[in-house]
């Protein structure tokens, strides 16, 4: 308890606990608009006219059924459907199928096993697919369908473009449900008397591709990183190869150059838009291709990834009755490419019902997006130590699985989701995390208590689902235990709760939980301090950096060593955002919750003076004022607590 006594320099940070609010309305109104012949019931979920009987691996949300059927890659008037039309514009009469309506709910095996993902692949976990049982899933790619265009397809070669669904992170430019065109061309050899007549019709394949003004930089393979696959002789993979690569600058083409007629229309002068189109091949891999290979295009200044490709593998041409055939594939995600031709700043707003976006987008035309608004946006942090089991091992929490939770209980109100901090407490081994979430609405204001609706019920998943402990469950476990009285055998034990509030406890902070600036509070000299300079009484100011709630306030001190030589002066910080040190921080919990928002300020005092029966030990009191802004008479608060260091 000598923080204060000891001190060269003192501050004072806001260190934020969450609380569970009472649930005012739902939501889902606003959130969920799905297919009718998509619906959830007790141990059984129905897809597009199919039910399924749920088991452990089903993990499909509500929200994410209401987005199936949705089918914006079909709507011709909608940026995925307009670019879809595009690209599928460009290939006709080149001897390729499109295919368009391929239902999402598609077999395990269909997903994965035909193409020949190992069976401890990543992309089959839990924590990056939606199940709908243990047999049946949302198709992660549109992949999906190969083997099944393969036995059906009446000519060489087919398009797909269908949505997708994945676990994911939540930014600006994921979402759970995206779109990709999946394609492919195969050349039997059972057609051709010999080999020489099937090169020369690969050949003449390729001279029918329409010439582009594209500066390619090419690549080959690497014969040990990427190599050619035995059923293939050197020549069937050069002439495969080349049809591949034409065919899909032929797309980069048709794509990138209409969006730059579009930016020039919308008045648009930028240096790219007078330059040609430049494009590099890189090696890549993908389990269902080898040779494979991706593509990025030269655009407004970087780097672009824009499409998968490669020969297809014999596994997957022999799963499909192809077993004397050779192939080539690719896959190319839409969203981020209608993005960019689109100008469109944020992925939900592909999902908007919003007619100010829906307006602005017409058949068989590129044009830029022109934004109707921009609504303030709220942050919220979530801060918890991860779980342990009976023996003591650390119970590690997916990102995925929370942002599942998140994104089930916002919707479309919520735009990013990030780990902001993680550190594991020195003494006790436990090891803690704190997430931000920024909700904001793309179509229109949404209130404070909307957002703490949302953010209370994920963190009830959390604690339900997961077990992690909140943060502020620390106070209520050093605090509010003594008013408990089942942890108490029954014995009422609440006078000591004044006394539990008026000593500080003195532990290790977690970085995340601190949502405000900091201030210098007093500066002492070590080598002439006296008794009587540790009676003071200072004014301090604090602006919260974050809408948030405010349990405490949190001290420490920062320490000096001087030197007539800069280079040989030494510093060292006890404070939460500082390299842990055997010093902790002191807490000092009020006995009022402040819901502060970003840029509010909180004004004060801290009075400190000895005990007087004790001079080592200190008497503090504490007094607080927060105005809040605006007319919210409710979130106005001020208070004062006598605490004592012993």
């Amino acid at each position: 308890m000598a923080v204060l006594m000891q001190s060269l320099r003192e501050a004072f940070y806001v260190s934020r606990q969450l609380r569970v609010s009472t649930r005012l309305f739902t939501t889902s109104q606003y959130l969920l608009h799905g297919s009718p012949s998509t619906k959830v019931e007790d141990g059984k979920l129905t897809v597009l006219g199919t039910t399924y009987k749920t088991d452990e691996w089903t993990n499909a949300t509500p929200r994410i059924l209401s987005l199936v059927g949705r089918d914006l890659h079909m709507n011709p008037n909608h940026p995925i459907g307009i670019l879809r039309s595009l690209i599928e514009n460009r290939f006709q009469g080149l001897g390729y199928t499109m295919y368009g309506d391929l239902q999402p709910n598609v077999t395990v095996a269909e997903n994965f096993d035909v193409l020949g993902f190992p069976k401890d692949h990543v992309g089959r976990s839990k924590s990056d697919t939606y199940y709908l049982n243990k047999d049946n899933l949302l198709r992660t790619h549109t992949s999906a369908h190969e083997h099944e265009c393969f036995l059906t397809c009446q000519t060489p070669g087919y398009f797909i473009c269908g949505d997708v669904y994945r676990r994911d992170e939540i930014d600006r430019t994921h979402y759970p449900v995206f779109h990709q065109m999946e394609g492919a061309r195969v050349w039997k050899r059972d057609d051709f008397a010999s080999q020489e007549e099937l090169l020369a019709q690969i050949q003449k394949d390729i001279d029918a591709i329409p010439k582009t003004d594209l500066i390619v930089e090419d690549v080959g393979y690497d014969p040990v990183e990427n190599p050619k696959q035995d059923f293939m002789s050197e020549i069937e993979v050069d002439l495969v190869s080349q049809h591949l690569k034409r065919t899909i600058e032929l797309l980069v083409d048709a794509v990138f150059n209409e969006a730059k007629k579009a930016a020039k229309l919308a008045g648009s002068t930028e240096e790219y838009l007078n330059e040609p189109l430049r494009v590099r091949w890189v090696e890549a891999y993908f389990p269902w291709t080898a040779p494979s290979w991706e593509i990025e295009v030269w655009w407004k200044g970087e780097w672009l990834e824009c499409c998968g490709c490669g020969d297809v593998r014999k596994l997957v041409l022999d799963n499909s009755n192809l077993d004397n055939s050779i192939a080539w594939a690719f896959g190319i995600g839409l969203d981020r490419i209608a993005m960019l031709l689109f100008g469109i700043p944020d992925i939900r707003l592909f999902w908007s019902l919003d007619k100010r976006f829906i307006s602005q987008f017409k058949e068989n035309q590129i044009s830029i997006f022109k934004p109707y608004s921009k609504y303030p946006g709220s942050q919220r942090d979530i801060s918890f130590w991860l779980p342990k089991t009976e023996d003591g091992n650390l119970v590690k929490l997916h990102e995925n699985d929370l942002m599942e939770i998140v994104r089930e209980n916002a919707g479309d109100l919520v735009e990013s989701v990030k780990l902001t901090d993680e550190f594991v407490h020195p003494k006790t081994g436990k090891h803690s995390q704190t997430y931000r979430i920024n909700y904001q609405s793309m179509d229109r204001n949404i209130t404070n208590d909307e957002v703490n609706v949302m953010n209370d019920k994920t963190r009830e998943e959390l604690v339900e689902k997961f077990g992690v402990q909140l943060h502020e469950e620390y106070k209520n476990e050093k605090i509010h235990f003594w008013e408990d009285p089942m942890q108490l055998y029954g014995f009422d034990y609440t006078p000591f709760l004044k006394v539990a509030m008026s000593e500080p406890l003195v532990d290790t902070v977690d970085n995340g939980s601190v949502v405000t600036g900091h201030y210098e509070l007093i500066e002492f000299d070590l080598n002439t301090v006296k008794i009587e300079d540790l009676a003071f009484e200072r004014k301090f100011k604090l602006k919260a950096t974050r809408d948030d709630k405010i349990h405490a306030l949190l001290a420490w001190f920062d320490c000096s060593f001087p030197s007539d030589k800069p280079e040989n002066v030494v510093t060292f910080s006890t404070g939460a955002h500082a390299p842990y040190t055997h010093w902790k921080q002191t807490v000092f919990y009020l006995d009022q919750v402040l819901d502060v928002k970003k840029g509010e300020e909180i004004t004060g005092s801290l009075a400190s003076r000895p005990n007087e029966f004790n001079n080592r030990e200190l008497d503090i009191e504490l007094r607080w004022n927060f105005p809040a802004s605006g007319e919210e008479d409710s979130r106005r608060q001020s208070g004062k607590y006598n605490y004592f260091l012993r």
